[in-house]
């Protein structure tokens, strides 16, 4: 239950920073319902970014925000189709400067940008700071990310069902469709091999000195002298000897 909290805080926070924060939806009846189909798409996109790069390295910014870069190519690129309509919201292509092989260049700047920060990014800095314990440690297991894979993919579609109404009569070409996924893989491995888990070196074991010829020298005139002045001290000279005989006989006799 510790972990329920911080999912709960990050999926909204990622639809309010996104959304609400810059006044995309308005404070009203309708806007609180775009705002609950929202959740799916930005809650269980954003999660799914933090899970992955938090499974392998303890912070990964850089990889967090490649993907969210991968995200907002889905977002924008499949569900909304807005990086390449040149109809959609009354007109992308004029109002955002000139189209690049049917890509509208400075729109897909500026959104892929904004969801790398807004959209994943941030949301994930404040749910950090406002659970410092969980900071570093995944959230979801396996079978966690794979209910929310299954409910981002069912934002998309929601996303996608509510891009009839904006722009309709438009289809992307399937060659740019290619390239989206292509793309978002591109970035998936990228972030993967950013925050891959580097082995931690041991530090080389110190090697002993090699020994010196003066050292060597030393050594040996040092145990010589060691050697002969303890047999100085064991031996006993010989007038000693006899002395102690000579008592000895007088005793007995």
């Amino acid at each position: 239950m510790t972990r329920t909290p911080p999912v709960l805080l990050l999926v909204l926070l990622a639809s309010v920073v996104a959304e609400l924060s810059i006044g995309d939806l308005p404070f009203t009846a309708t806007g609180l319902v775009g705002f609950l189909f929202l959740l799916p798409i930005y809650g269980a996109g954003a999660l799914p970014a933090r899970e992955v790069v938090r499974r392998r390295v303890a912070t990964g910014w850089p990889a967090i925000a490649l993907l969210g870069v991968a995200y907002g190519i889905v977002e924008e690129g499949i569900a909304l189709q807005s990086l390449f309509s040149p109809t959609m919201y009354n007109g992308i292509g004029p109002a955002w400067g000139v189209r690049v092989l049917g890509v509208n260049g400075v729109y897909l700047v500026v959104q892929l940008l904004n969801h790398a920060v807004w959209s994943v990014t941030v949301p994930i800095a404040l749910t950090d700071l406002a659970f410092p314990h969980r900071r570093g440690n995944p959230l979801l297991g396996r079978l966690g990310l794979a209910v929310t894979a299954v409910v981002f993919c069912l934002g998309v579609g929601l996303t996608a069902a509510g891009r009839g109404t904006r722009d309709p009569g438009y289809s992307t070409p399937p060659a740019l469709l290619l390239a989206v996924g292509v793309a978002v893989a591109a970035l998936v491995v990228a972030a993967l091999l950013v925050s891959r888990r580097r082995p931690v070196r041991m530090a080389a074991a110190a090697r002993a000195p090699r020994p010196s010829p003066r050292s060597v020298s030393a050594w040996l005139a040092g145990s010589a002298h060691s050697r002969s002045w303890r047999g100085r001290r064991t031996r006993t000279p010989r007038s000693c000897t006899a002395r102690s005989r000579g008592r000895r006989s007088r005793a007995v006799s």
